[in-house]
């Protein structure tokens, strides 16, 4: 048994007295004849946030994203369903928290994790077919949670 409080708080988990937020993921609800949903990605705590491409309709890259996001037929939410402005997601893409727990990680650990460590994006995924993004973010073509 554990003798420190480690409790979920929303998206917030805390451990030892920290604050690390868990992974949380974020969609962009289109305001079309559709209703089209789509999933922008995902952050997940010391890793570069994944961002999900749609090659079919032309969303390959950030900027790509950024195109459909300031359109105003676009609502972005999180899974929770809270609302976010676009500088808010932006802002959770762009600027990642870098946890000091990472730079404790043995390669075994990072073994473990598929995971290399890069000085810009902290956590870097080695096991799935995805292209690094420009910042600091990686890019996914498949669904995924």
């Amino acid at each position: 048994m554990l003798d420190f409080p480690v409790y979920l708080r929303y998206t917030t988990l805390v451990f030892d007295e920290k604050e690390l937020t868990m992974g949380t993921n974020y969609y962009a609800e289109i305001n079309d004849e559709d209703q089209t949903e789509l999933h922008i990605g995902k952050s997940s705590s010391g890793w570069a946030f994944s961002l999900r491409q749609y090659p079919d309709i032309d969303i390959n890259s950030f900027y790509d994203w950024l195109r459909i996001l300031s359109q105003n037929n676009v609502v972005i939410r999180d899974e929770y369903g809270m609302q976010l402005e676009m500088k808010e997601m932006v802002n959770k893409i762009m600027n990642r928290k870098r946890y000091m727990v990472i730079d404790m990680m043995t390669q075994r650990d990072l073994d473990l994790n598929s995971a290399i460590i890069d000085s810009r994006y902290n956590l870097l995924r080695t096991n799935e077919v995805r292209r690094w993004g420009e910042g600091t973010w990686d890019y996914c073509n498949y669904e995924f949670c």
